[in-house]
C-alpha cells in the first residue's frame, strides 16, 4: 500500500504531520511520497505530474492514496485502508458540500457509479492505470467545449477526473467510504493558499467525532491557556493575599486572650487567675491551617502551569509572532496596545491575524 501527499511548500509542516500519523497506524515511511508543486503549476498542472511520475516509477496495477497537504486522517485510517485493499476500483474517502447531484442531493455512500462518486480529492485512492490515462485524457480534451475551458483554466482537477470516470469507464466500481477517512483542515495550517480570508473550508461531512472532538480539543486547549495566563498569575496573587490575611487573623488570635479568676485550694480559699484563648480558638485554627494548605497546593498547581505557559511561548521560533503573544498574553495588552507596542507598519487587525494562524498551526 502506497501513498501520495501533493504538497504546497508553504505546508511542509504540515506534511509532516501527515507522514507522522501514517507511520504511527504502521505505513512505511518508503512509501509514502510527498510532491512538492514548487513551480507553482496549480491544481491540475501539478495533480499531471504528479500521476507522470507515478506512471514512471510505479506498476499500473498499485493502489495510491492520494492525500491533500491540509488535511487531517482519522484515527482509524489504516484499518480503513487494509480493508480495502482487495477493492480493485476507486474509493472515494473525504464527502464534502460539492459532492451533490444537480438538485444539490449528496451522493451515497457505500458502493456506486462514477456518475455519483464523491469526487473530492483530500483523499481519494484510485489505480495508477486510471491516472495514466488521465494525462492522455486531458491532452485529449483540452480544446473540448466547457471541459477544455476547464483543462485551460488549470483548476477543476477534482471535477475533470470524475468527468474523465464517467466517460472512460462507467462501468469501473466506485466506494464512496463513510466514515470519512480525512478531514479538510486548512485552518489548521494558515488558511486557503488561494484565498487566506476563507472562513468556511469544504469540511468533511461524515468525518469521525470523537477524532474530530479531539483535534478541536488540542486547538481549544492551547487557546485557552494562553488566554487564561493572566488570570492565573492575577489568582496566584489572589490566593497569596487570602494566606497572607489568614496568617495575620492567626496572629491576632494567638495573642488575643481571656483571663478568668476562679476559687480554688484547700476549702475554695484560694484566687486563681486562668489565661488562655476562648472556646472557638481551636476549631477556627484548624480551619485557617487547613485552608492554608490547600491554598498552598492551588499555588504550586498555578505556578507550573504560569511557567509551562511561559516555556511555551519562548520556544515560539518566529520573533515577530512571540512578541505578539507575549504582549497579548503575558502582558494582557488590547489588540490597538499590541499595535503600538510592535512598532511602525503594524495594526490590531494584522496582529491578530498573525497570532490566529500561530494558534492554527500549533
Amino acid at each position: 500500500m502506497r501513498f501520495m501527499i501533493h504538497a504546497a511548500p508553504p505546508r511542509a509542516k504540515n506534511v509532516e504531520r501527515i507522514k507522522q500519523g501514517l507511520m504511527g497506524q504502521g505505513a512505511a515511511e518508503k512509501d509514502i511520497f510527498v510532491l512538492f508543486d514548487d513551480k507553482h503549476l496549480g491544481n491540475l498542472g501539478a495533480t499531471l505530474l504528479r500521476y507522470k511520475w507515478l506512471a514512471d516509477n510505479i506498476g499500473p496495477y498499485e493502489q495510491i492514496w492520494h492525500l491533500q497537504d491540509d488535511i487531517v486522517i482519522s484515527g482509524h485510517f489504516m484499518d480503513h485502508a487494509n480493508r480495502l485493499q482487495a477493492f480493485g476500483g476507486v474509493v472515494c474517502g473525504f464527502c464534502s458540500r460539492f459532492c451533490v447531484d444537480g438538485d444539490g442531493n449528496i451522493f451515497p455512500e457505500g458502493f456506486t457509479s462514477p456518475e455519483k462518486m464523491w469526487h473530492s480529492f483530500p483523499c481519494v485512492r484510485v489505480p495508477v492505470f486510471l491516472t495514466t490515462e488521465f494525462i492522455t485524457w486531458v491532452k485529449h480534451n483540452s480544446d473540448n467545449g466547457a471541459t477544455g475551458n476547464k483543462i485551460r483554466a488549470g483548476k477543476y482537477d477534482d471535477e475533470l477526473f470524475k468527468l474523465f470516470m464517467e466517460t472512460r469507464h462507467p462501468d469501473m466500481m466506485v466506494l464512496n467510504l463513510k466514515p470519512n477517512m480525512v478531514d479538510h483542515r486548512d485552518d489548521l495550517c494558515g488558511g486557503s493558499l488561494t484565498s487566506p480570508r476563507r472562513t468556511e473550508c469544504p469540511r468533511a461531512l461524515f468525518f469521525e467525532t470523537e477524532n474530530d472532538k479531539q483535534i478541536n480539543g488540542v486547538v481549544e486547549m492551547q487557546k485557552d491557556l494562553l488566554r487564561q495566563y493572566v488570570s492565573i498569575k492575577n489568582e496566584i496573587t489572589e490566593i497569596e493575599g487570602r494566606i497572607e490575611k489568614d496568617k495575620r487573623l492567626l496572629q491576632l488570635m494567638e495573642n488575643k486572650t481571656v483571663k478568668c479568676r476562679v476559687k480554688g485550694g484547700h476549702g475554695n480559699k484560694r484566687n486563681f487567675t486562668i489565661e488562655g484563648h476562648d472556646r472557638d480558638y481551636g476549631k477556627t485554627k484548624t480551619r485557617i491551617l487547613s485552608n492554608r494548605l490547600k491554598r498552598e497546593k492551588q499555588i504550586l498547581e498555578l505556578e507550573t502551569l504560569r511557567d509551562d505557559i511561559e516555556t511555551f511561548v519562548g520556544t515560539i521560533e518566529d520573533s515577530e509572532t512571540r512578541r505578539i503573544i507575549s504582549f497579548r498574553y503575558i502582558d494582557g495588552l488590547t489588540w490597538g496596545e499590541v499595535a503600538r507596542s510592535m512598532g511602525e507598519g503594524w495594526t490590531g487587525d494584522a496582529c491578530r491575524i498573525k497570532h490566529q494562524r500561530f494558534l492554527n498551526e500549533c
